[in-house]
């Protein structure tokens, strides 16, 4: 059983997702890219990313800030891409994707275990 802490805390959690979910059901999609480019140039100035040989990413759904500019950006820079991919059992894995494109979704818009060969 979950002790008081732990409730207040997944509640809190949950209003926080509602209300992004709200939040971001007004962005449109081309708010959506121009916040993901905005995103892709500010996060390569940092030394982070300079540093990182390796990064990973999530697939974008509607109403979400956009990836794809990132993801363009780190195969510019020489970065190994990772992807989550959806496992039999509700859980997930990152996977190395060396061909983006190739990429397929399944339901949410992740990864599926089919795309990866």
């Amino acid at each position: 059983p979950r002790s008081t802490s732990q409730s207040l805390h997944h509640a809190e959690k949950q209003a926080l997702r509602q209300l992004m979910k709200q939040s971001l059901r007004g962005l449109s999609t081309t708010a959506a890219l121009r916040a993901g480019e905005a995103a892709a140039e500010h996060l390569s100035d940092s030394q982070e990313w300079k540093n990182a040989a390796c990064v990973t990413f999530f697939s974008t759904r509607a109403g979400e800030v956009e990836t794809a500019p990132l993801v363009r950006r780190a195969q510019r820079d020489g970065k190994r891409l990772y992807f989550p991919r959806m496992i039999p059992g509700s859980s997930l894995e990152f996977v190395y994707v060396s061909n983006v494109e190739s990429m397929r979704y399944g339901r949410y818009r992740v990864l599926d275990r089919k795309s990866v060969v």
